[in-house]
């Protein structure tokens, strides 16, 4: 019987909805409807972005273990990384267990840097 009321409670309430996941969701269906939006601007880059880029090009490897390391974040938040940074011309396509080839030089990255407004980070 406490199921049922338990059930009816929530049948009764008016869904509430996060305009931040209502957001995600919409974002992450545009993202992937090969629209031909895609590119910069496309999605929001996360606040380690510039500091994974810095990281890829010093190391010349691009690699979600390679972030997860550097970085300390887990395989989710580094493999959109890795991502962001084949739409945005960094690194190539993905290339199976092994590291994707940088093919993005520092100055090009600078120039990108400045029309993204990342700050410069080395390490």
């Amino acid at each position: 019987e406490e199921v049922h009321e338990v059930i009816s409670f929530f049948k009764d309430c008016e869904p509430q909805y996060s305009e931040e996941i209502e957001k995600a969701t919409a974002a992450a269906a545009n993202a992937g409807n090969g629209s031909g939006t895609g590119g910069e601007g496309s999605r929001e880059r996360d606040a380690l972005y510039g500091q994974a880029v810095d990281i890829v090009l010093r190391e010349g490897r691009g690699s979600v273990s390679l972030l997860q390391r550097a970085l300390g974040v887990g395989y989710g938040r580094a493999a959109r990384m890795v991502d962001h940074m084949a739409e945005d011309g960094i690194v190539g396509d993905y290339n199976g267990s092994k590291s994707r080839d940088v093919v993005c030089s520092f100055e090009e990255w600078e120039d990108m840097r400045e029309r993204m407004g990342y700050e410069a980070v080395y390490n």
